[in-house]
């Protein structure tokens, strides 16, 4: 017997804050190189996670489900 239920489609933003070892010789130059950064995430561990949940996007729907 299947039942209806309702869904919704939720938007969460996923904060993720990461200490990385940059060789630099001076603070300017090492925040200059952290913008250039494109993957900080690769072969590092999140040194700080937040979810944030933003609101629902659209109308929500019905399907139904075992």
């Amino acid at each position: 017997m299947s039942v209806k239920k309702k869904f919704y489609t939720v938007t969460i933003d996923l904060i993720d804050s990461f200490n990385c070892e940059i060789q630099a010789n001076s603070e300017a130059e090492a925040l200059k190189k952290a913008h250039d950064m494109h993957n900080p995430q690769s072969g590092n561990f999140p040194h700080y996670s937040e979810a944030k949940v933003v609101g629902i996007d659209g109308e929500p729907y019905y399907e139904e489900v075992e």
